[in-house]
């Protein structure tokens, strides 16, 4: 019984899309039928038509599913990018890219169901003997890996018994835990404030003044601000819950609507994100990005050691808001300030009045 034509991957190295396509032989001469990019789902499709309309036996021809047989890790990985571009957040499509490449390129050279659960321990400790990760991040990484072979599973890539094995697979990380994060002091917070240059001073009392997440300010975008109401709304297309179908708002009070307005009034043609990278030429196409998170953390560190305080990061602004709106207003208030579903939630972020603690331990004996 004649085999059909196997499947081939013709790369191009970045000048675009690795091509699918298959060698039959006709009139003794070979001829290479080109179906599409690899990693596309409708190439395959094209290329088991063929197979078909080749009248080749039925068992012998491969679906959709079944070339996952000749399919590696970095196969499965890209496909997992390429379908999750649009869906995932920009910042966790680019934490599974990181991941992809960082951790498991290691192993891309193994087929995918070759890679179990000894794999998926030695990544981890891998990881562990890094020492650049604390235990919750080896954790997140290891739950990201098996999140992908789990839609490997749905896309009938990836076998039943692999994504078990993964499942049940124990992975005890040994690195160090870090130690709660503490909310920054208010006087270090004003006394830092002078020695940040703008925009970087006008996205930290923002983030003071709405106890919002860095994320949240740094990818503010003029057009999900709704002006419409006396109080301003902040609307971020793109947040932390945002994969769960919740919706964050982020109400903009006096002083946040009167700092906007200003930086505003002073790019008047400002379009897009409101706060921009402004350490590339104005005509570069890469200047509409927004000032990602380490730049704006080593800022920070910048200006607290020139203003003699100790170091601080913007995300303890979020735990001093936190600290602040419970005491004034109540933990429930905090929780919807912070955009939090659960109390619990927000108990984290709220440091524990001792003070008060104390003088009932006083009154109690």
């Amino acid at each position: 019984m004649k085999r059909p034509p196997s499947p081939c991957r013709q790369k191009h190295h970045g000048k675009r899309p690795d091509q699918l396509f298959c060698v039959t032989s006709v009139d003794g001469k070979q001829k290479k039928t080109y179906f599409g990019g690899y990693f596309d789902p409708a190439a395959w499709e094209k290329y088991c038509s063929f197979i078909s309309g080749n009248q080749v036996p039925d068992e012998a021809v491969i679906s959709p599913a079944v070339p996952s047989a000749r399919l590696s890790v970095e196969d499965l990985c890209k496909r997992f990018l390429a379908a999750n571009k649009n869906i995932l957040t920009p910042a966790r499509w680019h934490l599974f890219k990181q991941v992809f490449l960082g951790h498991l390129a290691p192993f891309f050279h193994l087929r995918i169901d070759a890679f179990g659960a000894p794999q998926l321990r030695m990544l981890q400790k891998r990881l562990d003997a890094s020492g650049k990760y604390v235990k919750g991040t080896v954790a997140g990484y290891i739950g990201l890996v098996r999140r992908v072979f789990r839609w490997g599973r749905m896309e009938g890539l990836v076998s039943r018994e692999t994504v078990v094995d993964l499942t049940e697979a124990i992975t005890r990380s040994t690195s160090r835990v870090n130690p709660p994060r503490e909310s920054v002091r208010p006087e270090v917070y004003r006394k830092t404030l002078p020695f940040l240059a703008p925009p970087y001073r006008e996205i930290i009392q923002l983030l003071y003044l709405t106890g919002a997440r860095p994320s949240e300010i740094l990818n503010m975008r003029t057009d999900e601000i709704d002006r419409s109401s006396p109080t301003w709304l902040y609307r971020p297309a793109h947040h932390k819950s945002g994969y769960h179908g919740k919706t964050r708002l982020i109400p903009l009070g006096p002083q946040a609507r009167e700092l906007i307005t200003t930086w505003l009034d002073a790019h008047p043609k400002r379009i897009g994100y409101l706060f921009q990278r402004g350490d590339l030429p104005r005509n570069h196409f890469v200047n509409i990005r927004p000032i990602h998170f380490i730049q704006l953390s080593d800022i920070v560190a910048s200006a607290a050691k020139r203003a003699g305080v100790p170091h601080w990061t913007p995300y303890q602004l979020r735990h001093l808001v936190a600290t602040e709106i419970q005491r004034s207003s109540g933990i429930e208030a905090a929780g919807a300030v912070l955009g939090h579903a659960s109390i619990n939630t927000t108990q984290i972020y709220v440091d524990r009045n001792t003070a008060a603690a104390c003088q009932v331990a006083e009154k109690r004996g």
